[in-house]
């Protein structure tokens, strides 16, 4: 798999989580409060690549989703320069849960969940992987393809900060396959994260699985996510 897709199928993730705000150490915000409060309307704005290329994928559709996975806004389909725009009203409250999923027509159909409650505008890179990419990646990952049926999440493990944490674990309810990094490949024998944070849980059945990260010797607080059969998940956990 090469440096490109992985690099761009990862670039979603990399999306402010704490906006205009830096903590004096790695793990300081670890049982910091929520936010209470959030613009009242918010825009989610971006562009849907190619990760081989690094061109401007047309005719991608995409959904702006809730919690349960139901339609908030769209379908829009991406034009000439692969761009797309939502605008989700808050109600002045942080919206937690919330999906961005993208599918076109020989790719891997693909949804992004944002780190933190959404309470200001989000400005998103998605690189949606064709179906040869995705067998590259599962190759790298397990030898095999993934499991038919089965779901995905593709995620980066940050601190406070949004700097990747080397040395994390991640562990999965109900279980699945782990996978940490080497560098730009998934790695069948690497047993922690490397610099670059980089991990992925495969052949997770649909429903609502439970991600925790350990770092640090601090366990982060879990997240959940609704998996949907043959899709991808991205996302970043952090503290």
């Amino acid at each position: 798999m090469s440096r490109a897709v992985v690099a761009m199928t990862l670039s979603a993730l990399f999306a402010c989580t704490y906006p205009e705000k830096e903590f004096e150490g790695p793990y300081t915000c670890l049982g910091a409060p929520p936010p209470t409060s959030a613009d009242m309307l918010v825009t989610i704005r971006g562009q849907t690549v190619n990760p081989s290329d690094l061109m401007p994928l047309t005719g991608v559709s995409l959904t702006l989703q809730d919690r349960n996975m139901s339609t908030i806004s769209g379908p829009v389909t991406t034009g000439a320069g692969g761009a797309f725009q939502f605008s989700l009203n808050t109600n002045g409250t942080p919206v937690d849960g919330v999906y961005l999923n993208s599918s076109a027509s020989g790719r891997v159909n693909s949804y992004y969940a944002p780190a933190r409650p959404v309470t200001e505008d989000l400005q998103l890179g998605l690189a949606i992987l064709s179906t040869m990419q995705a067998d590259s990646l599962a190759l790298g990952a397990l030898g095999a393809p993934f499991t038919a049926g089965t779901g995905t999440v593709l995620l980066i493990i940050n601190d406070c900060n949004e700097k990747p944490i080397a040395g994390a674990t991640l562990s999965s309810a109900p279980a699945g396959v782990v996978r940490y990094f080497d560098g730009i490949q998934p790695s069948m024998t690497a047993t922690v994260t490397d610099a670059g944070g980089v991990a992925l849980v495969a052949n997770l059945p649909p429903g609502v699985v439970r991600l925790t990260v350990t770092a640090g010797g601090m366990t982060f607080p879990a997240r959940s996510f609704n998996i949907v059969a043959d899709a991808f998940i991205q996302t970043v956990i952090q503290p």
